[in-house]
């Protein structure tokens, strides 16, 4: 704990780029970002919300990257549930906000339970539930106003929920619900942080470092790979799962999405590269740097894309005991995560 009480902007940042790879993927975010505000010592309600406001920006990337897929479920219009989810989430924002600390602190351990229940099982439930039952439009509607209740209120594995639910209408596979689901969520939680904002009911400095933890490496590569250069990208833990199943898709005012990159975890089956792009945290560049010597040959050349004042200096050290140096031809802005 005096770790987290020594770091709590480092702790937030790692937990900002996990969560918002984990809910590209399936969702669970909420399963880093909350607890890392706990362990720093912020009340359970405030803990919540601002992990909710830190976590928006990034779920409306993915929503964006899945917009092809969009469309009705079943007999049940988009609009409509967009409609329900909204109502909802609105309500169980005002919910929260009106539970006291302790109340919610008594009955988080319960709210987890249940979303790890579903991130654990979540799919294989929905598959046997959809064998045995079939509802009609109106209980959907329902329940998706009931799940932006949750949304608004916890959210945790909500989109799991609402795949499970969706399948009891629509007999289509639960992997092409993923665009409905990453825009519904995102619409509970817009709501949601409309009315954290204007409460008052946000701890902004850890929820701005959570925020913008961003993926400065991936776009960059992705525009080289995009220009037809011969790129490959490393990446760690969910990054690299969700890369290796989705591509890359870079959004801006010239966005595209690259279906099929290379990436891997072991610098080592790359060989050496003539241009290393080196985007990292400050606070990894010794670790990264030892990790990155396989890449490096007598004419590589190294870019550094950090904001820290020291950090070509820190990568200049490594060099000269491997006989590398480190350039920094720019600086990179605030990205938001996924972009």
């Amino acid at each position: 704990m005096q770790w987290f009480t020594a770091h709590p902007f480092l702790l937030m940042a790692v937990a900002g780029m996990l969560a918002g790879a984990m809910n590209a993927l399936a969702g669970g975010g909420t399963f880093v970002t909350l607890p890392a505000m706990l362990a720093i010592g912020m009340p359970s309600v405030v803990a919540n919300t601002s992990s909710t406001v830190a976590l928006y920006p990034a779920q409306l990337t993915t929503a964006w990257a899945y917009r092809d897929g969009l469309g009705p479920v079943g007999s049940v219009s988009l609009k409509v549930l967009l409609a329900a989810t909204l109502a909802g989430g609105a309500v169980g924002a005002t919910l929260l906000l009106l539970t006291s600390s302790d109340t919610f602190s008594r009955a988080l351990p319960w709210l987890l339970l249940v979303a790890t229940v579903m991130l654990g099982f979540g799919r294989q439930f929905g598959e046997a539930l959809r064998r045995r039952w079939h509802i009609g439009p109106p209980a959907v509607i329902a329940i998706q106003l009931l799940l932006g209740v949750y949304g608004g209120y916890f959210g945790g594995a909500v989109g799991l929920m609402m795949m499970a639910a969706w399948g009891l209408l629509d007999n289509r596979s639960l992997k092409s619900f993923n665009a409905p689901r990453t825009l519904l969520v995102a619409a509970a939680n817009t709501v949601a942080v409309l009315i954290f904002v204007t409460a008052g009911s946000v701890r902004w400095p850890e929820a701005a470092v959570m925020l913008a933890a961003a993926a400065v490496g991936g776009y960059f590569g992705a525009r080289l790979a995009r220009g037809g250069a011969d790129v490959a990208f490393v990446a760690r833990g969910s990054h690299l799962a969700a890369m290796r199943e989705h591509g890359l898709t870079v959004t801006g005012p010239d966005e595209f999405h690259l279906p099929k990159v290379a990436v891997t975890d072991d610098p080592a089956t790359i060989g050496v590269a003539d241009l290393v792009i080196f985007a990292v945290k400050l606070w990894d560049t010794e670790t990264a740097g030892e990790q990155a010597r396989p890449l490096l040959g007598a004419n590589t050349r190294v870019i550094t894309l950090q904001n820290g004042v020291d950090s070509v200096e820190r990568l200049a050290l490594r060099g000269r005991t491997g006989g590398r140096r480190g350039r920094r031809c720019g600086r990179s802005t605030r990205p938001l995560p996924g972009a």
